[in-house]
């Protein structure tokens, strides 16, 4: 199985570094992924004042820079993981941040029809130069159905990514229900199915992004359907200097 792994962080909210600095350090957490074939890819994310928030709403655009004041919590990095959920969790909860912050863990989701179907990131992680940016789509609390205009946006976002090849890859994730917060606390392993109470909003599917610009990103965005049905939050990767 395939997960996107979502390293979050609530700046006013529980952590637990220990003292004695027992925390694994990321360079040999992500040497360990890398040499076991756990982790196929990973970066770290500017804050959230760098990005962007796009929406369609009543035929306008609305492009919203962060950071976003309904978000409490937001997401430092990524990781894509490969292997049984067992081992992906035990491998996870390793992570610095499931000390100091908490990890959310998603299965990917593969499309059973449409002109993505089948895509999953598997070993197809286009080789077209860094990726720049991560494009975070969100099922929001205004979120619309999913309709037939929807099919159509989405068949002609994927045309067109598929012509441009900007995406280096992308999926869909299983839904919210069915994730797994992973966290440390006083030296315990806490992993709790979701849904979670405190969740109006969530990530719903990723890509990631070969853009020149923020501005280009944002344009691409604009295409995608759930710019209009939710919304589409642009993250640059880090460091990212335009």
């Amino acid at each position: 199985m395939e997960y996107l792994m979502l390293v979050r962080v609530d700046p006013q909210g529980e952590s637990d570094e220990p003292a004695d600095g027992s925390v694994t350090p990321i360079e040999e957490w992500v040497e360990e992924g890398d040499r076991r074939g756990i982790r196929i890819v990973g970066e770290r994310l500017r804050p959230p004042q760098d990005a962007q928030l796009v929406k369609r709403r009543g035929g306008e655009t609305l492009v919203t820079d962060g950071p976003f004041t309904e978000t409490r919590e937001w997401i430092a990095g990524f990781d894509l993981l490969r292997g049984d959920r067992d081992e992906v969790v035990e491998y996870v909860s390793r992570h610095p941040m499931a000390t100091g912050g908490r990890i959310e863990l998603r299965e990917l989701w593969p499309f059973e029809d449409g002109p993505a179907a089948g895509e999953v990131v598997g070993l197809a992680v286009r080789d077209r130069g860094p990726f720049t940016f991560v494009q975070l789509v969100c099922d929001t609390a205004d979120a619309e159905p999913w309709d037939a205009r929807a099919d159509e946006e989405f068949s002609a976002w994927f045309a067109e990514q598929e012509r441009d090849r900007y995406v280096a890859t992308g999926a869909r994730l299983r839904p919210i229900g069915e994730a797994t917060l992973i966290r440390r606390r006083g030296g315990k392993l806490l992993v709790t199915d979701g849904p979670y109470a405190e969740t109006r909003e969530f990530v719903s599917g990723f890509d990631l992004l070969s853009c020149e610009s923020m501005q280009q990103a944002v344009v691409y965005a604009t295409h995608h359907p759930m710019s209009r049905i939710g919304a589409i939050e642009l993250r640059p990767v880090w460091p990212f200097e335009e």
